[in-house]
């Protein structure tokens, strides 16, 4: 089983590919199989995994960042059957409603991770890329600095700040002071409206087409037992509803939320010969991508500002992969926009057909035929290879998207869930180039 996260913000770009290999390893359908093979290309031999997943609950919750972040790196811990002694490395993103100077020095003194020798800290902040970012930093940190056991901690507070204070910090975060022209606030929404409608003058993409992102995402998300959106939106109340922005509405924009998010990257044979994980065990990282862009768009909109499909270039080929591979894609949706660009991106609809490909989908899971689905990842009579979710807004929110389907990963090697590991993506809307949040963009696999 093969998955692809793809979280893409106005500046930022990343694709993750991620897999379940047993000790046959895993193989590409496409060349791999073809040549007689059966075993991973020798950088997997080396493999990285994921062994521990923690979250906290989401929703309003009028506790600090800092402390929701400990409470996930505690649970995933625990997932991992690991103590934070265990631990030689932490990757932190620091956080809109607690901002901190070297966020990740600060959380491992707190916990007790410093003052030790050998351990290494850093903080990575590429905006709502940047926990996925700080995901292959921390793949890094093992494959290269030899750390045996890396945690990346991510969380936010912003459902807890007052609307004009989180208003402010996001504007201030992303806007030009040197353009009397600058985007009018709310920033961010309107970086995307200019986006969106540069698609839908370019390539036709219709508002309609724009809309029914939402309604695939509420869809999703109200199958989801932890989702803030519970019951799914019809396509005519997406359009009717308040005016955020150029070609956007309320029910388009991502959604505040309060939360925290942990993961354990890990060295295999460390986990197998320290601490008795079994070869089969964890999530294989297979490879990822980056690509970054301008941090708010220029006067000129064009195809270089986007910097989605060179992210899910550099995945692929570090995964040694190509999109028939995959079995599964995790995409982001901060804005409609950008699941557009990533849905192009990753390979499931060509250049300038993302809208159309949209518009399949919205009518195969709206038609009465699709009603009695009860499956709480997909819809009925989507691409089964397609990922759609609520998007509420955190800091958190690519981490806890990852953890989502590191439990989807998990359900299908082991036909059932013992426990629930993930929560509804959460993610911070902002990307001109599809990338991510500060304009960075990734896949990782």
């Amino acid at each position: 089983m093969l998955l692809i996260f793809f979280i893409s913000f106005r500046s930022q770009a990343c694709v993750l590919c991620c897999g379940i290999v047993d000790e046959r390893g895993v193989h590409s359908k496409l060349a791999w199989q073809a040549k007689g093979a059966y075993s991973l290309p020798q950088p997997y031999n080396m493999a990285v995994r994921i062994y521990g997943c923690g979250t906290t609950k989401l929703g309003k919750l009028n506790k600090s960042a800092t402390s929701l972040m400990q409470s996930a790196l505690q649970s995933a811990l625990a997932d991992a059957t690991l103590d934070l002694g265990d631990l030689d490395g932490l990757v932190a993103v620091p956080s809109l409603s607690e901002p901190r100077f070297m966020e990740a020095h600060y959380l491992a003194t707190r916990i007790g991770m410093l003052p030790h020798r050998g351990v290494r800290v850093r903080t990575i902040d590429t905006g709502g890329a940047g926990p996925i970012s700080a995901l292959m930093e921390a793949v890094r940190m093992v494959k290269v600095e030899g750390c045996r056991a890396v945690a990346v901690v991510a969380g936010d507070a912003v459902s807890s700040l007052p609307t004009d204070e989180f208003l402010r910090r996001a504007d201030a975060g992303c806007a030009d002071s040197s353009d009397p022209d600058a985007l009018q606030s709310p920033v961010i929404p309107n970086g995307y409206g200019r986006i969106a409608e540069w698609h839908q003058t370019t390539y036709g993409v219709t508002r309609e087409q724009l809309a029914m992102v939402s309604v695939l995402m509420s869809r999703q998300a109200a199958r989801h037992p932890l989702a803030l959106t519970r019951t799914p939106h019809t396509l005519a109340e997406v359009l009717a509803a308040p005016p955020v922005a150029p070609s956007t509405t309320l029910l388009e924009c991502a959604r505040r939320a309060d939360g925290g998010a942990a993961i354990i990257v890990a060295d295999a044979e460390w986990m197998q010969s320290q601490r008795g994980k079994k070869r089969s065990e964890g999530v294989v990282y297979l490879g990822g991508g980056e690509a970054s862009g301008p941090l708010f768009p220029p006067s000129v909109i064009d195809e270089s500002l986007f910097s989605c499909e060179q992210a899910a270039r550099i995945a692929y080929r570090e995964a040694q992969l190509m999109p028939a591979d995959i079995d599964f894609f995790g995409l982001y949706d901060c804005f409609p926009i950008c699941f557009l660009r990533a849905v192009e991106a990753v390979g499931l609809a060509k250049k300038g057909e993302g809208g159309a490909w949209i518009e399949r989908m919205h009518n195969d899971v709206t038609a009465p035929s699709a009603q009695s689905s009860s499956n709480t990842e997909q819809g009925a009579g989507t691409d089964e290879r397609s990922s759609l979710h609520n998007r509420p807004m955190a800091y958190v929110r690519p981490l806890t998207h990852v953890l989502t389907y590191l439990t989807y990963l998990r359900f299908q090697v082991n036909h059932s869930i013992t426990r629930l590991l993930s929560s509804p993506s959460i993610r911070t809307g902002g990307c001109w180039d599809s990338g991510h949040h500060g304009k960075h963009q990734h896949c990782t696999m």
